[in-house]
């Protein structure tokens, strides 16, 4: 019986440019990293499961207004270092962004990368990573389409 090469998956990572009011900053994005990745980037809204989850065993409703604002920060910095640890696992590199002082913003995988940089930069990133990760589904439907 003849042995039959199997297919493996190759990361695949491209180079993504954000809009000209960010001219000349990219970065490389793996676009084809496992789902669960990419749906950590979603926004988690914070509703009262989820405080009265961090409030345990103490109950929501007898709950003073600190305790549920501390719960409250609790699952939001938990949510946020979720997505801080997807983002470093998609975001690869930048091709060695400034601050506005004119000094280097830290490696794409260090953490302090992503509290330096401001939030419209962010914004933007994910923008443009999501739309990356969907143009290759994107032309072969236009593709199929003619």
């Amino acid at each position: 019986m003849a042995t039959k090469k199997v297919p493996q998956l190759q990361r695949r990572v491209v180079t993504v440019s954000l809009p000209q009011e960010y001219d000349g900053f990219e970065f490389d994005l793996w676009v084809n990293a496992p789902t669960k990745s990419w749906e950590a980037l979603q926004a988690r809204p914070v509703g009262d499961e989820e405080i009265a989850a961090e409030l345990a065993p103490v109950l929501l409703d007898e709950a003073t207004e600190e305790e549920v604002q501390g719960a409250r920060a609790a699952v939001v910095a938990r949510n946020e270092a979720h997505i801080q640890k997807a983002l470093r696992s998609l975001i690869i590199a930048h091709n060695g962004w400034l601050n506005f002082d004119g000094e280097p913003f830290p490696d794409a995988q260090d953490d302090l990368f992503y509290e330096e940089i401001p939030t419209e930069l962010m914004v933007c990133m994910l923008a443009a990573a999501q739309e990356a990760q969907k143009k290759l589904g994107r032309s072969m439907m236009k593709t199929r389409r003619r």
